[in-house]
């Protein structure tokens, strides 16, 4: 009898609760706790309830992992065109809008650095004041030209991050840019239609004031005579004068707004 009891006790109860705790371990049964006996916290049962609720808390977070990953996994494949390097600027890793956008397969520019998309419009100040940003804030966005596979020059919007480990020490970048080609063409379309309106407006005004300066002087000649118009004849001068007078302010107003927008004048 004393026998099963000290057996008893070091088991924490019957031979089959410890073999359902085993069986419940094997299957990742963790729907349930084990409720341990008093004074059995040294027993069998309670360091298999203790290694339970350890795997319980190992598959709660290895799931979480898990879901992060996946959710990573999509941004990763955004619309955006995604690179990372590691500290020291190696090229580890590319996602798919980057193929579409550059021309290199992820084979070609792994291993590689970002010198493959540099397109030589910048000079070395400006990659010095970019990465003094980066250093000192951790991030750095911007326009700037790349150079595709094809040789073709483009701008795009990159925004660089840093990625910081053990000790505040930087482990990796990523790199993310969009290509604005479409909007730097729409940007050049509208200044250049802006010009075109202002050049119009500019050559249609000074057209139209040299007439209507000449108009402006006859009718003020006609006003003074000789020889002196009649009642009727001074009223229609009059109403010449008054709109000739109304359009040369209309046509000054145009010529000054053409001037604005060109930066002749600032206001």
């Amino acid at each position: 009898w004393r026998s099963y009891a000290s057996l008893h006790a070091t088991l924490g109860g019957s031979a089959d609760e410890v073999q359902a705790q085993i069986s419940k371990i094997e299957r990742g049964d963790f729907s349930t706790d084990t409720t341990i006996k008093p004074g059995m916290g040294n027993s069998v049962i309670a360091g298999l309830s203790r290694m339970q609720n350890t795997l319980q808390a190992n598959e709660i977070e290895r799931k979480r992992t898990e879901a992060e990953l996946r959710i990573a996994a999509v941004a990763f494949e955004s619309q955006e065109s995604l690179m990372i390097t590691d500290a020291s600027g190696i090229i580890l890793r590319v996602n798919r809008a980057f193929t579409e956008t550059t021309g290199y397969t992820a084979e070609e520019a792994v291993g590689q650095t970002p010198r493959l998309l540099k397109s030589g419009r910048h000079d070395t100040d400006f990659y010095h004041t970019m990465w003094e940003t980066i250093n000192h804030t951790g991030t750095w966005h911007g326009e700037i030209w790349g150079r595709r596979k094809n040789g073709e020059l483009y701008p795009k919007w990159l925004t660089i991050s840093t990625v910081r480990g053990e000790n505040n020490k930087i482990t990796h970048y990523v790199g993310s840019y969009i290509d604005i080609t479409e909007l730097s063409n729409a940007k050049i379309a509208a200044e250049n239609a802006s010009r075109a309106k202002s050049e119009f407006l500019s050559s249609m005004s000074h057209e139209l004031r040299t007439p209507l300066n000449a108009i402006l002087g006859f009718a003020q000649l006609l006003e003074q005579g000789p020889p002196a118009p009649t009642l009727i004849q001074t009223g229609r001068i009059k109403e010449i004068v008054r709109s000739g007078w109304y359009l040369l302010d209309l046509i000054n107003e145009i010529l000054d707004l053409v001037a604005i927008e060109s930066g002749r004048i600032s206001l």
